[in-house]
């Protein structure tokens, strides 16, 4: 993880770690570096981070769309999957409302509104109705299934 840092501002690390802390306040959160980002994992990824020379890029995974000022883009993957990404500056963007929204992002990233919308959760392998052998196991956003029976 140090050398997403090495070059960048000593306090890009702080605010990181200020981030994860604030994740964490809902719940258990893995971290899962890949090449050009950081996941930040429940049950399944709810947030990424991108270091770049100045700022971090983050991007949180919600079941709605939300407006606010802070983002600087929204990306609609499916009808109930958004993601929102923003810059994190200062420790200053730690607000309650960024408090409120990680902790909505972390209920998408444990498939809670799968829960809530069927009664439990069941994965498409419990499923067999549900789409092909090809599909089983190719994850949409946000939990989602290809041709849900209904």
């Amino acid at each position: 993880m140090g050398q997403r840092f090495a070059g960048r501002p000593r306090e890009l690390r702080g605010l990181f770690d200020a981030f994860l802390k604030l994740l964490r306040e809902s719940g258990p959160v893995r971290l899962h570096p890949a090449k050009t980002r950081i996941g930040f994992v429940a049950r399944m990824t709810f947030a990424n981070m991108t270091v770049m020379k100045d700022r971090l890029r983050v991007g949180l995974i919600l079941s709605r769309r939300v407006e606010s000022p802070r983002w600087v883009k929204v990306e609609r993957y499916g009808p109930r999957c958004f993601g929102h990404y923003f810059n994190l500056t200062s420790s200053d963007d730690l607000d309650d409302e960024l408090r409120g929204l990680a902790a909505e992002a972390y209920r998408v990233g444990m498939q809670e509104q799968l829960t809530r919308r069927r009664g439990r959760a069941r994965s498409i392998k419990q499923n067999p109705a549900v789409g092909s052998a090809a599909q089983v196991g190719k994850a949409l956003p946000c939990g989602s299934r290809r041709n849900r029976k209904r």
